[in-house]
């Protein structure tokens, strides 16, 4: 933990201004469960991870169409 903030001061130094924000858990899911599988793996030098985000539905809905189909009687021109 200390050579990571070490390394945080360094990088801020560089910049002219920055602001810590924070963010809603809600806003957070993907880097909220990341966080969670990492802390339970055992630690090593290096852990590669892959990662996918899905950007569509893993199921779409078909739109549904109807169509009414009147037969012409005797009544129509």
């Amino acid at each position: 933990m200390s050579q990571y903030l070490m390394k945080v001061r360094d990088l801020l130094k560089q910049l002219d201004e920055w602001a810590i924000e924070k963010i809603p858990r809600s806003d957070n899911i993907q880097a909220d469960a990341l966080a969670g599988i990492v802390a339970s793996l055992p630690i090593r030098e290096a852990i590669l991870l892959p990662i996918h985000v899905q950007t569509t539905p893993s199921i779409v809905e078909s739109p549904i169409y109807s169509a009414i189909e009147e037969s012409q009687g005797w009544t129509a021109p």
